[in-house]
């Protein structure tokens, strides 16, 4: 059911479903660190940010396919091998540098003082993301769910999955995530698609891949959330 505030027209959610490198938390620099020292242990040339932001939101397997020399990113033996590298080096450097993005822990105190139901929905391997959720945000979120525990977003499968365990339809929830990949999946999901446009994909991206609406910092996504704003197109 959609449940609109009378007063302020606003739509109301009950739940909400974070992204988290790129929204919750600036992951990047532990991210290209580890994957640049798998590529000297591998002997393969280090990358750039241009090079690395293109696969950074698509799963762990497709970040170091990415990192990898061209003509062996086919290769999917030498994937393997190289994704058992980086994430040996990753599993012990994961939250070195990381950080939650300022100003936003005190919104998501506020929606858990307020009642709503908090997941986090990462395409990260499941045993990091937890780790780094409980160490930076210790016992705000309701559930976390990561990769090898359902399919890769942009499937909707593990939105499904969140909303079983929350047990509140899919129409009181948003989905808040910095990415194409994020707004895919609450528009496959058919859950509210909230882009935020302080992580690593420009807004224009949001707006193409389906976001409802898009905020700019944590202040605009408490007033979206409390205050009655709505920055749609």
């Amino acid at each position: 059911m959609d449940k609109t505030d009378r007063r302020t027209g606003k739509r109301r959610f009950r739940a909400a479903i974070f992204d988290l490198d790129g929204t919750l938390c600036y992951t990047y620099p532990d991210l290209k660190a580890s994957l640049n020292a798998a590529m000297r242990e591998l002997g393969y040339p280090e990358r750039t940010d241009a090079e690395l932001m293109q696969n950074v939101n698509c799963g762990v397997r497709e970040w170091v396919r990415g990192g990898m020399p061209e003509e062996l990113r086919e290769n999917e033996a030498e994937v393997d091998r190289c994704l058992e590298v980086y994430t040996g080096i990753y599993a012990r450097h994961y939250c070195d540098h990381t950080t939650v993005y300022e100003g936003l822990e005190p919104v998501i105190r506020r929606m858990k003082d307020e009642g709503y139901w908090l997941a986090v929905h990462t395409n990260k391997e499941h045993d990091h993301a937890v780790g780094m959720v409980e160490k930076l945000l210790p016992g705000l979120f309701d559930y976390i769910l990561g990769d090898g525990h359902c399919p890769p977003k942009p499937d909707p499968s593990g939105t499904r999955m969140v909303e079983e365990k929350a047990g509140i339809p899919s129409g009181e929830f948003v989905f808040i995530g910095d990415s194409h990949v994020d707004m895919q999946t609450a528009v496959n999901a058919g859950v509210f698609a909230l882009g935020v446009s302080w992580g690593y994909r420009p807004e224009a991206v949001l707006w193409e891949n389906g976001a409802d609406a898009v905020v700019s910092t944590p202040g605009e996504l408490e007033e979206f959330l409390f205050g009655g704003c709505n920055p749609g197109k």
